[in-house]
This record gives C-alpha cells, structure tokens and sequence, in this order.
C-alpha cells in the first residue's frame, strides 16, 4: 500500500508541474496575444492616418493640376497677346 501511496503521490508531482508548466505557457500565450492586438490597433491606426494623408495629397495634386492648367491656358493668352501686339507694332 505504501508503493502505492508512493506512486499516487509521484503522479500527482508531475501532474502539478506540468499543470504549472501549461498555465506559464497560457499566460505568455495570452500576454503574446494582447501584445498582438495592441500591434494590429496601432497599426490600423496608423494606417488610418496615412489612408487620410494620402486622400487630403490627392485633393492637393487634383487642386495643383487645375492650377497648372490655368497658368498654361492664362500663358497662352499672353502669348497670343503679345504675338497679336507685335504684329500691331510690326504693321504700323
């Protein structure tokens, strides 16, 4: 009965410390998946910031596109002008 007693109680020892053992490995499992989504928030965040940045650069461009087109068309005014004024000053 003591042998018994004595393998019982050398079961129970390793069932504690594996139990212990997977209980550590939970804990960093669990502490490893919060890390994680504090990773994935901040980066949906971030990208989220540059989503807004790229969106506000594409107003932008639109914006200095059509700018540029008003200086040619306004720069082909001047020329047709000054060619017209020539051709005044030219005649005369």
């Amino acid at each position: 009965m003591q042998v018994e007693i004595n393998t019982l109680t050398a079961k129970l020892s390793t069932l504690t410390r594996q139990h212990e053992k997977t209980c550590t490995e939970v804990f960093q499992v669990q502490r490893e998946a919060l890390f994680m989504k504090s990773e994935k928030h901040s980066a949906e965040a971030a990208l989220a910031a540059v989503e807004k940045q790229l969106q506000e650069l594409r107003a932008e461009s639109g914006r200095v596109q059509e700018l540029h087109q008003r200086i040619e068309e306004s720069s082909s005014l001047v020329r047709e002008r000054d060619h017209m004024s020539c051709r005044r000053r030219c005649s005369d």
